[in-house]
């Protein structure tokens, strides 16, 4: 027994028993007795199951059997102390037989530290699972050593297979030297935030936000990584600078037709003067005149010129519109023969018209203008021949008010043109509306048909995009609003009555601060009889009327001009000359002053360009009081 228990004594960390085939136990080592709180000689007055509470007395022959038959097992019991305090243990038996006596002898390891370890771990390792997000643990050589059920979700494997990949497998952008540079940068920071992308098992590459983590854990460094997938806050950032790329493009648009309806209204003048001068001289000139070719030739180029002009007071929405009630489908099958005629043989033209269709409030002119421009751009994109589509439709968006809180419901009519052209690169569609861009060579296009389109769609109150891919063809859509029922009629038509020109009476106060137009207009009238005061400003105009020795009749002035519009000296004029007629002119048109709230609607107005009998008809209807009031175009 002595050599026995010196034996025993030399496991200094393990408790050791011995127990006999009752129960009882025969020895125990230092170390057990420290554990559990008994001297040698009180371990020897126990038995095994004062030790277990769990094991009962008649249990423990049919388990010192099972000890003799296996020679040694190994289990984990519940053991309690002298004090009463309970801990689990390891217990590895061996069946002995010593001194001719059968023997259990149990090395007993207390192990509360290392299942309060593997608690805490599970608990660990279930919060890492509960986490929405997916989770790695990824080793210096890239394997993936550990990965949550998230993980396993998001990529759309078992954590078996993964646990035999690398991040290679899962990340694309990652190879082995861009890791060692991507783990160094972790090395040195301890954490990092990034932005990359997952491949999952389908092949599909996500693009997530990675927090990374560095772990050192026993000598080894690990790289904890939480992952989150971004895909919806990346859509949402290319549709955010798709919407910034479209305010550009507006601000830009406008302020293009800003300065395209200031060159305009100025050309307008040049205009005026030039073919009012061209129509004196033609007055005075033999019909046999060799200069009258050359007039010709000058009245030919102003007449092109005005139409240029047109077109960009059209594309910056300052062109005079005549809008009415209008079905597309009436335009296209008015127009059908013209666009047929348009686009040549090569080109097959289909026409496909909604039933039922909405009317639209449009400028019937204007729009023929829009599906010629349209047909002859389809025309230029097909050179060896295609298909032009011009469908309509109804359409209903959901629409935002400005404040953004309420939805409403807006009605559309759909006008969408398909060729199946050579198709534009993005570079090129982003410019197509812009005036003088044109991808035709120089001399055979001035690049004014499409931003002539838009200033007329927008004028009209309507919408227009392109789509367009190369080798796809190009479609125009172009949204115009209902027509609500309550507006369906027409105003009645402006009654039209045969005129002559005829000598007039009386003082017109001319104001014009563009002296060759003044002086223009003042020859003008003058021919007719009236008598024309002209001043250059309106600061000289009130002058003028504020003398009481001079009488005028009519008051005719620019709008547009330096230190006060036309409006405001007219109020001022009408002030002071009560029953003075009041005749506005301008470059721009009447309907962009009536927008604006400068001009009153159904004001006498004269748009310029003009020729000398369209202005003397614009002061004999401002002069006479039963004249129908409008614009004079």
């Amino acid at each position: 027994m002595g050599e026995l228990t010196r034996a025993l004594s030399g496991f200094e960390r393990i408790s050791v028993i011995r127990i006999g085939p009752e129960g009882e136990i025969l020895c125990a080592n230092p170390c057990a007795c420290e554990t559990y709180g008994y001297s040698e000689e009180e371990f020897r007055a126990l038995r095994v199951f004062d030790l277990d509470p769990d094991l009962r007395a008649d249990e423990w022959p049919g388990y010192f059997v099972e000890f003799r038959v296996d020679g040694a097992s190994r289990f984990v019991r519940r053991h309690r102390r002298r004090d009463g305090y309970e801990f689990p243990v390891q217990v590895v038996a061996h069946h002995v037989t010593f001194a001719g006596g059968e023997s259990v002898l149990a090395f007993l390891q207390d192990i509360s530290a290392q299942m309060q370890a593997e608690r805490s771990l599970r608990r660990a390792l279930c919060v890492i699972d509960g986490i929405w997000d997916p989770v790695y643990w990824i080793g210096s050589d890239g394997a993936l050593m550990y990965v949550n059920d998230a993980a396993c979700r998001f990529l759309g494997y078992d954590r078996d297979e993964l646990l035999r990949m690398t991040l290679f497998d899962i990340n694309p952008r990652f190879t082995k030297d861009t890791f060692e540079e991507y783990w160094s940068n972790v090395r040195k920071q301890g954490r990092w935030l990034v932005e990359t992308v997952q491949r999952t098992r389908d092949g599909r590459d996500i693009p997530v936000e990675a927090a990374v983590n560095r772990i050192h854990f026993e000598d080894e460094d690990f790289n904890c990584s939480l992952v989150r997938d971004i895909s919806e806050r990346k859509q949402a950032e290319i549709e955010r600078e798709a919407l910034e790329e479209q305010l550009r493009q507006a601000q830009k648009m406008e302020s293009i037709g800003r300065l395209a309806g200031g060159i305009a209204h100025d050309f307008n003048n040049m205009l005026t003067i030039i073919l009012g001068y061209a129509e004196l001289m033609r007055k005075r000139l033999a019909g046999d005149d060799p200069l009258l070719k050359y007039l010709t030739e000058i009245e030919k180029a102003g007449g092109h010129s005005r139409d240029v002009t047109s077109q960009l007071l059209a594309f910056s929405r300052k062109q005079v519109i005549a809008p009415g009630t209008v079905n597309l489908n009436e335009l296209l099958d008015e127009m059908q023969k013209t666009l047929l005629h348009l686009i040549g043989e090569d080109i097959r033209l289909r026409i496909r018209p909604a039933a039922g269709l909405w009317n639209v409030r449009i400028d019937p002119a204007q729009f023929g203008q829009v599906l010629v421009n349209l047909a002859l751009n389809a025309r230029d994109a097909m050179p060896n021949g295609g298909h032009l589509t011009i469908a309509t439709s109804n359409e209903r968006l959901d629409g935002k008010e400005r404040s953004g809180a309420v939805r409403t419901q807006e009605d559309y009519v759909l006008l969408e043109v398909t060729d199946t052209g050579f198709g534009m690169d993005p570079d090129t569609l982003s410019h197509i509306f812009e005036p003088f861009f044109t991808t035709k060579e120089i001399g055979k296009g001035t690049g004014l048909g499409l931003s002539t389109v838009y200033g007329i769609v927008r004028q009209n109150g309507g919408r227009i995009e392109a789509v367009s891919e190369q080798g796809t063809g190009t479609t125009f859509r172009i949204r115009i609003p209902r027509l609500a029922e309550c507006d369906l009629a027409d105003p009645a038509a402006e009654e039209t009555t045969e005129w002559r020109e005829e000598s007039l009476s009386g003082t017109v106060l001319l104001v014009e601060d563009q002296a060759a137009v003044r002086g223009l207009a003042t020859r003008m009238l003058e021919e007719t009889g009236l008598t024309v005061v002209a001043a250059e400003s309106p600061f000289e105009a009130l002058s003028l009327l504020r003398d009481e020795d001079r009488l005028f009749d009519l008051l005719l002035t620019d709008v547009v001009m330096p230190g006060m519009n036309g409006r405001e000296l007219a109020e001022i004029a009408e002030a002071e000359r009560p029953g003075i007629a009041v005749l506005f002119m301008s470059g721009y048109s009447q309907d962009l002053f009536v927008n604006r709230g400068i001009l009153e609607k159904g004001a006498h107005f004269l748009t310029k360009p003009f020729n000398r009998s369209r202005l003397v008809r614009a002061v004999r209807d401002a002069l006479d009081p039963g004249a129908a009031c409008g614009g004079i175009s």
